[in-house]
């Protein structure tokens, strides 16, 4: 279970491993436990909704909202600053390596505060979408363990940026392999199954489409993964299968 402990240390604030305990890479061993991780954050973010709607049945934004700043609070904030970083380095580079640097910045640029807003305004209103529509809210757990295992899939597909640069991107990216791949592969399916009421194979292909296009925008840009790269596909499909969730819902 040191995989998963580790997996739980890395995606969130539980104080499941000593950080002195484990190093980068055990990160990357950790990666089949990825999904089943993304499934505990989905999980705390469902109830949380849930339990705000409960407490304020006629204000559906306002519970995503307060859902949603739980769960950043429980991963710290991992995949934001990994979407606000690549929006900056993706929008105000102007080539691989001035791209690479700007990611390295920790200052958050006029692309990564857009982003941010963008990205935190959607995740509230399908939040919000979904539990006043009386969607099942296993949508939301199935969505963040799917989305977990898209970090798993392009870590394998391609291979570090930083070419001169250690870093948890480069052990995620150098410690994945097929195995851990199936195996991450293999939760996420069983996930997607038994979150999407029927929808799982829109859910999938949701996923693969978003991952494939991220890999391949990544691979023409700097030639390869970082690790805000990875955390920026996980936050892309979180949200775009809560919003196909939403639009599950209204077709109904």
């Amino acid at each position: 279970m040191r995989g998963l402990r580790v997996a739980c240390s890395f995606l969130t604030r539980l104080p499941t491993a000593n950080h002195l305990e484990f190093d980068a890479g055990d990160v990357g061993r950790s990666t089949p436990w990825f999904p089943v991780v993304g499934a505990l954050v989905g999980t705390v973010s469902a109830v949380v909704v849930w339990l705000a709607y409960a407490l304020w049945p006629s204000e559906p934004l306002l519970c995503g909202l307060v859902a949603t700043g739980v769960t950043v609070l429980f991963t710290g904030g991992l995949h934001q600053d990994a979407l606000a970083d690549v929006a900056d380095g993706m929008g105000g580079g102007h080539d691989r390596e001035s791209s690479l640097t700007i990611m390295r910045d920790s200052q958050i640029g006029t692309f990564g505060g857009l982003a941010l807003v963008l990205s935190i305004g959607l995740r509230v209103t399908a939040l919000a979408s979904l539990v006043h529509q009386g969607i099942s809210l296993l949508w939301v757990v199935g969505a963040a363990c799917l989305a977990r295992w898209s970090a798993v899939a392009l870590a394998r597909a391609l291979p570090y940026a930083r070419t001169s640069e250690a870093g948890l991107g480069r052990a995620v990216t150098d410690y994945v392999g097929w195995r851990e791949m199936v195996f991450a592969g293999g939760v996420a399916v069983a996930g997607a199954y038994c979150c999407f009421d029927g929808y799982h194979g829109l859910a999938l292909v949701l996923c693969v489409a978003i991952t494939w296009l991220t890999g391949s925008w990544f691979r023409r840009r700097l030639g390869g993964i970082t690790g805000d790269g990875l955390g920026f596909v996980v936050e892309a499909n979180e949200i775009a299968i809560l919003l196909l969730g939403t639009a599950v819902g209204v077709s109904r």
